[in-house]
């Protein structure tokens, strides 16, 4: 429970954040960019997450937002966590609850019943829903739940993708609540020389030789990622790779469930024959340095909002690599390589067409990828239109 009153200025209206984990991924860096920056006018109570994981809570804290958990990964103490969430929540004044992701929803609209209705409730959904992608009964049941309160309780859903906002509204979502804004990132100044001495660190830190080749991937081991197409695409890299040093060309895995004791994901490196060529580093808190140290950044999703690790990788200078699904088309303007979901030689091709250009045509497309971002997709952008949002009526 929270030890600290965050000290709010007496005009700052109050805003409880709720979102499903604190875990590194592309929401928690959206959350992480709203706490700093603060949306005019508003100031962070606490950020309540429904279930304890690694990742982001010491960045968290250290921007001084204090953090609830209700560890929903420990059923026997979600009852005595929740009463005291409540009784936190209620002795301290609450304007706004702004809830990421479908779990933390229905959790905010509990938290918004329990205050008789009087906080504002704005939710926000990263994903963009899809047919065969929830084989498991329970996503299927929360995709259902989610839509009959969509209806009723917030009062603005934000999207981070145009197909994300078709996807919802095909599902029955009221279309007037829907409200488009997609991620964005700050854009640091780059050189050459840091560039290449991250580029040498990070080499160092995984025991690799320094002209070795990363392709990287930093995401979840989700059917949605489609992370055994990637393996199989990185397999017929390997096997097709022009000058044959395969030993020096490796697949970086980062995130959540990227991780040695991942039995499914194990048995793909080893039916691939991939083990000793594929880096699984799981969460990670170094993420921008890796991403930095990236030849190519990928993605080989079957579904995506607006993925922020691309966005992400683009500020930094990375060529990329992903399939055209959510709004990457739009994201890459024709700066990146786009590809056919599904297509194991189409990503493996791109990737080899990717590492074979000459490096000045390389270094126009690192700098192309950057000014893609810098002059659409602004962090400062993306703060003003959650600002407008929050300041919107009933």
């Amino acid at each position: 429970m929270p030890d600290a009153d965050v000290e709010l200025s007496e005009s700052a209206k109050s805003v409880v954040y709720v979102i499903t984990s604190l875990a590194m991924g592309g929401a928690q860096n959206v959350l992480l960019q709203l706490l700093q920056g603060r949306p005019a006018g508003y100031q962070p109570l606490c950020v309540v997450s429904l279930r304890r994981e690694p990742g982001v809570e010491d960045k968290v804290r250290a921007i001084g937002v204090e953090v609830f958990h209700l560890e929903l990964n420990k059923p026997w103490r979600l009852p005595m966590n929740l009463f005291r969430l409540w009784r936190y929540l209620r002795s301290h004044q609450v304007d706004l609850l702004f809830s990421i992701m479908p779990h933390a929803n229905l959790l905010a609209v509990v938290l918004k019943l329990l205050s008789g209705g009087r906080w504002r409730l704005i939710w926000s959904l990263h994903n963009t829903p899809q047919a065969g992608l929830y084989p498991r009964w329970d996503h299927r049941f929360l995709l259902w739940l989610s839509y009959k309160a969509a209806r009723r309780f917030p009062e603005k859903i934000v999207v981070v993708s145009k197909r994300s906002r078709d996807s919802y509204v095909g599902l029955g979502y009221p279309p007037e609540k829907l409200v488009l804004i997609q991620n964005g990132v700050a854009v640091a100044e780059i050189s050459a020389e840091q560039r290449q001495e991250c580029r040498q660190q990070i080499r160092e830190v995984l025991g690799l030789e320094q002209h070795a080749v990363l392709i990287g991937s930093l995401t979840r081991y989700v059917p949605a990622k489609n992370i055994p197409l990637m393996l199989a695409a990185f397999r017929r890299l390997l096997d097709q790779y022009l000058d044959k040093k395969t030993t020096l060309i490796y697949l970086l895995l980062a995130g959540e469930n990227m991780v040695g004791d991942n039995a499914e994901l194990q048995g793909l490196l080893k039916q691939h024959q991939l083990t000793e060529h594929v880096l699984l580093l799981g969460i990670r808190n170094d993420a921008p340095q890796l991403i930095q140290a990236l030849d190519i950044a990928t993605l080989s999703s079957l579904s995506e909002a607006f993925p922020l690790f691309m966005i992400e990788a683009m500020a930094a200078g990375v060529p990329c690599v992903a399939t055209d699904v959510g709004d990457i088309a739009e994201l890459f303007g024709g700066t990146g390589f786009l590809v056919e979901p599904g297509s194991v030689g189409a990503l493996s091709d791109a990737w080899q067409y990717a590492l074979g250009l000459p490096e000045a045509m390389l270094e126009n497309r690192r700098e192309a990828v950057r000014q893609q971002v810098v002059q659409r997709f602004s962090v400062q952008q993306m703060i003003n239109a959650h600002t407008a949002v929050f300041n919107s009526q009933r």
